[in-house]
């Protein structure tokens, strides 16, 4: 997040609206080309637009690692192989194991965050 010139005091605001996103289903205008990701997750793609509760789980993950995610906008279920996406339970458990790492982080008052 550094590349983006905001205060710390941003940064924290920006990460935690993220997380208003969780549950909405309206979808993403946002288009992706088919050279996103790595070859093992272009074939799990998601074929229609995504939520907006994914681009949010996707964009906060790039802003974290400080890079481009190697994966598709697709979230993946690693037991099971399948697309995530549209699974209302597995998308309320991708949000809670980010609040688990928001509440970590808050506790520090964000001393991890640079």
């Amino acid at each position: 997040m550094d590349r983006l010139s905001y205060t710390r005091v941003d940064r924290v605001a920006v990460l935690k609206a993220y997380f208003s996103f969780q549950g909405c289903k309206q979808t993403s205008d946002k288009s992706y080309g088919t050279d996103i990701g790595s070859s093992k997750n272009k074939t799990l793609m998601a074929k229609e637009n995504i939520s907006f509760s994914v681009e949010a789980l996707y964009s906060l993950s790039m802003m974290l690692l400080g890079h481009n995610v190697a994966i598709s906008p697709v979230l993946i279920n690693t037991s099971m192989g399948t697309v995530s996406n549209w699974n209302k339970e597995e998308m309320k458990e991708i949000f809670n194991i980010y609040k688990k790492w928001l509440h970590k982080m808050e506790e520090s008052n964000f001393e991890e965050l640079t």
